[in-house]
């Protein structure tokens, strides 16, 4: 047999390319390609190496600037948030109340009230050691000495931070600053914060200082060029007391009556039914304005029905009401120490301009006054949300005296405001109001129906003492009101707007 492989005896062709090492190629670098690496590498690392240098050398300006700006967006998230829901402002150091811890204090830039004054927010400037921080205090319920938290926002600021606030030009919110330099957030149309982290705290001496300035407005003020009266053109007003007077003296205003119902003059472009008086009271510098129809049915104490201009002697002088009821001043009545009327009295919502007060005139009548069409408008037209009316007794409940309440039907329920202050920060619901004592509590025998559409108060026989406290009641939203009044001598009420 013949062997497999070439014909011509000749190696395999495997053994043939297995064996034939001369056949490969060495490769490598050319002596020029060397030289040529050898002359730039130094450029590349040189290169790399100037960058590497120039990143480590601001990595620590790069870190305080970070910081300063982490520390920027700490203060931005708090500050903005408490000027929204703030209701009172100030810039003034020391100002009362301020949220201070104990007798440590350090100067206050600003201070912002909410929650009708029970919540008082303090930005200070406090020293720690050779350095400034700029501190957030929280104080509430009235408790103005031991803050329930307390937070550094900015560390090692300059000793020169400001705080501005800027106001509408009316004349109202010219004259809005109070002895204690707060300011109503109705006039408050910007609030400024700028703050300095002090160079210092750089990498270097030669480092520039890192400022911010952050700004916001309360929800509660307006642009002055938006104040409106509404859809109808107003005849009266609503008012706020005294800065502090009371709980929600910064956020409750009181109707001013004035003589437009003793002259039975309806705003112009009012319609209400029945003979009803139309008031509309712009509320001060707010854009907002509330209407109703108020109409009155009273009787004698023989019975005889008191209609039209109604005139009485008190006291020596003429009071001429219409239907029974005219508006006064507050307190309606004063003569201590057992017979005179708590609201606007002894520091208790003092200052409320106007006459707030409906006041009956002939002694020993029943009035029964309705109040109906209650509408808080806008400068659009727009009806407005989350507001309360406020109502209550403006004189005393005495012996032979009562006032009812009533919201109707189907309106919303009425609840007490507490009002007295009865020892230390505790208040009380009435003082000692129908038939009941100083306390967190009140006589349900006497004051009955809290919670519902209808409340009475009813003095106790024996009612006596120097008066403590009166009824103040709340509803949310309602479109109507009904009030009797019921006296053995004369009998008064209020009426008023508690801002959301």
């Amino acid at each position: 047999m013949k062997a497999f492989g070439r014909g011509d005896g000749g190696p395999t062709p495997w053994r043939h390319l297995a064996g034939d090492s001369s056949a490969r190629a060495e490769g490598g670098f050319s002596l020029v390609e060397l030289l040529i690496v050898i002359a730039i590498l130094p450029l590349v690392v040189g290169g790399i190496t100037v960058a590497l240098i120039s990143v480590f050398s601001i990595q620590s300006s790069v870190s305080n600037r970070l910081t300063y700006s982490g520390e920027a967006q700490v203060v931005s998230a708090s500050f903005v948030a408490d000027v929204h829901s703030a209701t009172m402002v100030t810039t003034e150091s020391p100002s009362s109340p301020q949220c201070v811890p104990g007798t440590t204090q350090g100067t206050q830039l600003l201070g912002l009230q909410s929650n009708g004054g029970e919540t008082v927010i303090s930005y200070e400037e406090v020293a720690n050691g050779s350095t400034n921080d700029l501190v957030r205090y929280v104080c509430q319920n009235g408790n103005f000495t031991t803050p329930v938290t307390s937070s550094t926002l900015s560390y090692d600021v300059q000793s020169d931070q400001a705080a501005t606030v800027t106001t509408a030009a009316t004349s109202s919110c010219t004259n809005a600053v109070a002895a204690s330099g707060w300011i109503s957030a109705a006039c408050v149309t910007g609030v400024t914060l700028k703050t300095t982290e002090a160079a210092s705290s750089a990498a270097s001496s030669s480092a520039s200082s890192y400022q911010f300035s952050l700004a916001a407005v309360p929800k509660v003020s307006v642009n002055p060029g938006q104040l409106s009266t509404g859809t109808t053109t107003p005849n009266s007003s609503c008012g706020f007391a005294a800065p502090g007077s009371g709980t929600y003296a910064s956020s409750l205003c009181f109707i001013d009556f004035r003589t437009d119902w003793n002259n039975q003059l309806s705003a112009p472009g009012m319609q209400c039914a029945g003979g009803a008086a139309g008031i509309s009271a712009a509320i001060a510098d707010t854009p907002y304005t509330m209407s109703f129809c108020m109409s009155v049915v009273s009787q004698s104490s023989d019975g005889a029905p008191l209609v039209g201009t109604t005139t009485a002697v008190d006291g020596g002088i003429a009071v001429s009401g219409f239907d029974d009821i005219t508006a006064v001043p507050l307190p309606t009545y004063y003569d201590p120490p057992v017979s005179e009327a708590f609201l606007g009295n002894g520091g208790f919502y003092t200052g409320v301009p106007g006459n707030p007060a409906l006041y009956t005139v002939d002694e020993g009548s029943i009035a029964t006054v309705t109040i109906s069409n209650i509408q808080v408008l806008d400068a659009q037209g727009n009806p407005a949300t989350d507001w309360q009316l406020v109502t209550g007794d403006a004189e005393s409940t005495d012996p032979g005296e009562s006032l009812t309440w009533s919201t109707g039907a189907t309106g919303p329920v009425l609840n007490l405001i507490p009002n007295v202050p009865a020892s230390g920060l505790q208040p009380s619901d009435v003082g000692n109001a129908c038939g009941s004592t100083l306390g967190p509590s009140y006589n349900t025998k006497y004051l009955t129906g809290i919670g519902t559409t209808t409340v009475a108060c009813v003095a106790p026989s024996n009612q006596q003492g120097e008066k403590s406290g009166t009824v103040m009641l709340e509803a949310l939203s309602p479109s109507s009101l009904t009030v009797t009044l019921v006296g053995s001598g004369r009998q008064a009420m209020f009426l008023g707007l508690l801002l959301s």
